[in-house]
């Protein structure tokens, strides 16, 4: 498979997974993960994605206590939904990574 598509187990919802798949290959992406906006002042219960301007992810943080804000909206953030879609090569990679890290606690998120 070219890609591959990771759901989280506990979750109940309806969603065209399709949709995400031809965003992720027309932008040329290696990793894309689903989220919704947020409260600031509730996203410290969730992981939460720092992106730049044009949505890139900069960073994850689990359940942070000053999460970062959406850009341009200060008041909200970028929660994730435990949807992930990579490109098979570039997930074999990250985990032939993590399982040559000393005290990787090797959790997916």
């Amino acid at each position: 498979a070219e890609y591959v598509v990771i759901l989280a187990g506990d979750h109940i919802y309806k969603m065209d997974y399709s949709r995400m798949l031809i965003d992720h290959v027309e932008k040329g992406a290696q990793c894309t993960v689903a989220c919704l906006p947020v409260p600031r002042s509730e996203a410290g219960e969730f992981g939460v994605m720092k992106v730049d301007e044009s949505d890139r992810i900069i960073e994850f943080l689990e359940k942070p206590a000053d999460p970062p804000a959406m850009p341009g909206n200060p008041d909200m953030s970028l929660a994730s939904m435990g949807i992930y879609i990579f490109n098979a090569a570039y997930l074999f990679q990250l985990l032939q990574e993590d399982m040559s890290t000393p005290g990787s606690s090797h959790d997916f998120g």
